[in-house]
């Protein structure tokens, strides 16, 4: 695991419509840099770091076809407590290296994170790390926890926005799905990297903030297109997340809005539920989206994620 220094990466400027939704803009550019995972595939990461000394690290997992760029609007609200932020674009995602839209196999994303979580470790040992997951990365997160955590010595936490779970399916969907399924498996078998699913649209339904609406809209990071192998390897992950929840038994919180039509509350209640650790808090979040961090009504529970830090 080697760091590579010194890149263009470092004149990265953030998009000016994220800039918009910095509502206490604190950090500073972040400190970019890429190291190599246990293929030698390139990761890029960016660091938010606390001027003051750093207490709490925050590894990030971010959602679907996007990258870490979206999360300075948390180190914003968190560095001055102390907790630094950092964030991977996973492979075949944002600036790290990978066909963009096509993932092979996503046991690979937990490979990484275990590879980079030991990277991060020994740059700054005996600091408590959290990982933070946000929609597909709480998919990531879960497993992570699962596949990797063994004892949880890595972890001193677990953090999931509107996780990627095992979703409520309708009758309807179902039907969608059997009239595809021989087109599907023709594209499964013969073309299992072609990217023809759009990973953009209907913004609207999980972004109540309009300029949030826009930057994932016109974001020139955010993937265009996944392929078919991605799509299936996330369902297959996301429903193995509710036979692991009785497995994790480190600190959790869930926050979860009430009107998010990406993820089901009532399916987030039952992984809460049945979670092991006895260190577990769910917040429900009446009238929220799945975009959570710049939810209106997410707004007056930043107080909630940065005193559950605080205390764990």
């Amino acid at each position: 695991m080697s760091e590579i220094k010194n890149l263009d990466f470092v004149k990265i400027e953030i998009n000016p419509l994220l800039e918009k939704l910095r509502e206490k803009p604190i950090v500073e550019n972040a400190e970019n840099n890429i190291f190599k995972s246990h293929d030698s595939n390139k990761i890029f990461y960016r660091t938010w770091k606390p001027i003051k000394g750093i207490k709490k690290i925050l590894m990030v997992a971010h959602g679907m076809g996007g990258h870490g760029e979206f999360f300075v609007l948390l180190a914003d609200r968190l560095v001055d407590h102390g907790i630094m932020v950092v964030v991977p674009d996973y492979r075949n995602h944002g600036y790290s290296e990978g066909k963009k839209g096509d993932l092979k196999k996503f046991k690979y994303l937990l490979k990484d994170f275990s590879y980079f979580i030991n990277f991060i470790k020994e740059k700054f040992p005996n600091i408590p790390i959290f990982l933070f997951g946000e929609s597909m990365g709480g998919t990531v997160s879960i497993n992570f926890a699962k596949n990797y955590g063994g004892d949880f010595s890595n972890l001193s936490g677990l953090i999931l926005f509107a996780p990627g779970i095992k979703r409520d399916i309708s009758k309807k969907f179902w039907i969608g799905i059997s009239l595809l399924a021989i087109p599907l498996l023709f594209l499964r078998i013969f073309f299992p990297s072609k990217r023809i699913i759009s990973a953009r649209g209907r913004e609207e339904e999980g972004i109540r903030n309009p300029i949030h609406q826009q930057y994932d809209k016109t974001d020139p990071l955010h993937l265009e297109r996944l392929s078919i192998r991605y799509i299936l390897q996330l369902f297959k992950y996301m429903r193995k997340t509710t036979k692991i929840s009785p497995l994790i038994s480190i600190p959790t919180i869930i926050f979860q809005g009430k009107e998010d039509k990406g993820i089901s509350p009532e399916s987030v209640e039952r992984f809460y539920n049945k979670l092991a650790s006895r260190d577990k808090k769910l917040v429900l979040i009446e009238e929220g989206y799945h975009a959570l961090l710049t939810d209106p009504c997410f707004q007056d529970k930043w107080s909630i994620l940065i005193d559950w830090l605080k205390n764990h």
